[in-house]
């Protein structure tokens, strides 16, 4: 196995077991805390299914797969550039996204 190939697989099994834990609802010993937890990821998803798929993969990818600059460019197949430029836009969207939805508005 090449050393790409070995860190290559590194990364994909990270990247699962991220997605993983974002499927698997934390929902702590306090009753309230999960339920308002559950009413932000609910207005969050909202807010992400308003962006266009290309923010919501640069939203999902640098955020919620806590992935770096680098690694959602790789992933996404472009330059760390547009990885920027992608996500100052996809925010700002998500900010008005929220703010419409009642949500706190700031999102990062």
């Amino acid at each position: 196995m090449t050393k790409n190939t070995a860190r290559g697989e590194v990364r994909r099994r990270s990247l699962a077991d991220r997605e993983a834990r974002l499927r698997t609802p934390d929902t702590g010993p306090d009753p309230l805390s999960a339920a308002l937890d559950g009413e932000r990821r609910t207005v969050l998803a909202a807010a992400l299914g308003q962006l266009s798929d290309e923010h919501r993969q640069v939203v999902t990818y640098r955020y919620l797969l806590e992935l770096s600059e680098s690694d959602t460019a790789a992933a996404l197949g472009c330059r760390p550039g547009t990885v920027k430029s992608r996500l100052n836009r996809a925010l700002r969207k998500l900010e008005r996204a929220l703010r419409e939805e009642g949500g706190e508005g700031r999102v990062v």
